[in-house]
């Protein structure tokens, strides 16, 4: 898929936000204005891999996002970096693989990593991964494996 490239800029994060998601400190927090994600970086793969969030106070500790996306540097050697996104503002507790996101965390580590091509790993209970590439200032491709779940016409 070929999608936009969208910006973040620097963004404190609220005490009971972390507090709700588990996170003692983090690297660098941002925000991301089209849609309304908060992005944290954390110390390690591992942590982002174990928290366990508490969604009802997640959902409390902010009232401006629709979602948080929590990423790290990967420890695996296959990817570059990984994340989580939590949403139970939209509806859902965790998406388990999101491309929408990637639209700004690529540039976000692209720019840490000077890497336009990364591979990037959701570690999510059910787990995915993407390929993502920069191919300008405004474009990018995103690439993996999907699972048909359903299937429908529409007639108009």
């Amino acid at each position: 898929m070929e999608l936009p490239i969208y910006n973040t800029i620097p963004q404190g994060v609220p005490t009971e936000l972390l507090t709700a998601l588990g996170i003692s400190e983090v690297n660098n927090s941002e925000y991301n204005a089209e849609t309304k994600i908060l992005l944290l970086e954390i110390q390690s793969a591992e942590l982002l891999k174990n928290l366990t969030p508490d969604f009802d106070k997640l959902k409390k500790s902010h009232k401006e996002i629709n979602g948080v996306i929590v990423t790290a540097l990967s420890s695996k050697s296959e990817f570059d970096f990984e994340s989580r996104y939590f949403w139970p503002w939209s509806g859902t507790n965790e998406d388990p693989v999101t491309g929408g996101t990637h639209t700004f965390l690529a540039k976000y580590w692209a720019m840490r990593l000077n890497k336009t091509k990364m591979n990037s790993f959701q570690c999510s209970e059910r787990t995915g991964f993407m390929e993502v590439e920069l191919l300008d200032e405004q474009k990018m491709t995103i690439k993996s494996k999907a699972q048909i779940v359903l299937k429908g016409e529409l007639k108009i």
